[in-house]
């Protein structure tokens, strides 16, 4: 059976017109969240958190993550271990809002906090660590995948 070029223009097109009403019911059904339901007032103050950046930078280390079975040790630099400290932990999933998770930030005496991850999917996460200490305010951020 012999398909004239008509014909076949005809098919490519049905095609063709099927194909990108399938793209786009499968675009319609994908989650996208934001990052921050209130990420403009998060802009605004994004020079608030550079400052807090720079006051850990200029302790001269770094806030350090170890992921041990079943939990996750936030230890704080040697120079604000002993003191007071309180604060907030997010551990962020990007592919998902609902995986979020929100910490108080009260670490021990030795400046380490331990976080259980038993209830978190396994994953990238972004870790955000918000705190201050002695009328300092701090922040740290980094990625982490938890297993």
């Amino acid at each position: 059976m012999k398909i004239n070029w008509a014909t076949r223009i005809a098919l490519f097109l049905g095609a063709f017109i099927v194909f990108i009403g399938y793209l786009v019911y499968r675009t319609t059904q994908v989650n996208i969240d934001l990052e921050a339901d209130n990420y403009y007032a998060k802009e605004v103050a994004f020079q608030e958190q550079i400052d807090k950046e720079q006051n850990l930078a200029s302790l001269g280390e770094e806030v350090k993550l170890q992921q041990l079975k079943g939990e996750v040790a936030i230890l704080l630099p040697a120079t604000l271990r002993g003191k007071d400290a309180e604060g907030s932990v997010v551990f962020m999933r990007p592919q998902d809002k609902r995986m979020d998770r929100d910490f108080d930030f009260t670490p021990d005496s030795m400046g380490k906090l331990l976080i259980s991850t038993a209830d978190m999917v396994p994953g990238n996460y972004k870790v955000q660590i918000d705190w201050t200490s002695e009328g300092t305010a701090y922040y740290y951020e980094s990625s982490l995948f938890v297993q």
